[in-house]
């Protein structure tokens, strides 16, 4: 590991290091600090939660906390690093999986609809039974007396007062 153009090739130093690094820093932007297994170690602050972060970035970026134990450390951040392969494969047996969903659904959409006449001869009928329902709309209409609904009530009141 390199840190700060340093190599370690002891876990106790390089997380001493690390968290030597944590404690000077006086900004919670990520600072970038060193060199790890082909990725670059980018060491942030919290606010929010309070805690010291590592992201580990090259192409993708991956993110572990950091605690107080400098050996601790580097294995968080060899665990982040050695789960990759595990998530690598379930991703490709996801995209594998996906790729048999896609070719099975073409040939679905290739088949014939099954029950197409039937939906033909049900739409057909609702838009008949559709038009001779809109067909006796046509007369019923509101008429506004111009009356406001408040004002019925009050008169029923008067009405029955003395």
């Amino acid at each position: 590991m390199s840190i700060k153009g340093t190599n370690f090739t002891e876990r106790k130093e390089a997380g001493e290091k690390i968290i030597e690094i944590c404690k000077s820093m006086t900004n919670p932007e990520p600072l970038e600090v060193g060199e790890y297994k082909g990725f670059k170690i980018i060491l942030s602050f919290d606010t929010m939660d309070r805690k010291f972060y590592a992201s580990m970035k090259n192409n993708l970026s991956y993110k572990t906390e950091l605690g107080s134990d400098p050996s601790g450390n580097i294995t968080r951040i060899d665990n982040v690093l050695n789960g990759i392969e595990t998530r690598l494969s379930s991703i490709e047996n996801n995209l594998e999986d996906t790729k048999k969903n896609y070719e099975s659904a073409k040939k679905e959409i290739e088949k014939p609809f099954p029950q197409e006449e039937e939906l033909k001869t049900k739409s057909k009928r609702l838009d008949e039974l559709n038009i001779k329902l809109n067909l006796n709309n046509k007369d019923k209409e509101i008429i506004d007396d111009g009356k406001d609904i408040s004002d019925d009530s009050q008169d029923c009141k008067k009405e029955y007062e003395r």
